[in-house]
């Protein structure tokens, strides 16, 4: 099984770059308030999470600490993010998004989504369908905890 699965995995690794290549492409075309895609990352994976400590972000991220208290600084100032203490541990920062931050957040995403629907509606209808479910089992396969 592992065998026939190495070409499909290959071209998963193929396709993910220039899918987020587009989707970077369409933020820096967005980028009404100079928001770099980095700092988006960190405000939208704030914004899924609610509450995150910096650690968490820094380790999602792959970048040091210092790094993303440096970016942090800069949504801080701008108002898109807050950092809170942890009522569980004093020592610990969580960060949360701000409604201004939220806004942000919603204000990107859409306009990455309509250029995507742009980009989808050039297909046919069985290519849709087709796509639709190849999302579906990716989704699937990528949100169960598979044993590794």
């Amino acid at each position: 099984m592992a065998q026939s699965a190495l070409p499909l995995a290959k071209q998963i690794l193929e396709v993910t770059p220039k899918m987020m290549d587009f989707i970077r492409a369409g933020m820096r075309n967005q980028a009404v308030d100079q928001l770099t895609v980095p700092q988006f990352r960190v405000l939208a994976k704030i914004n899924r999470a609610q509450a995150i400590s910096q650690k968490e972000v820094a380790d999602w991220m792959g970048i040091t600490a210092a790094t993303l208290t440096r970016m942090i600084d800069t949504l801080s100032e701008r108002g898109l993010v807050k950092r809170n203490s942890d009522q569980r541990d004093r020592r610990q920062t969580l960060l949360t998004v701000t409604t201004s931050g939220k806004k942000q957040v919603e204000h990107y995403r859409e306009r990455v989504e309509a250029q995507l629907v742009s980009k989808i509606a050039q297909l046919d209808t069985t290519t849709v369908d087709q796509l639709k479910t190849g999302i579906k089992l990716l989704e699937k396969l990528f949100s169960d905890k598979l044993e590794q």
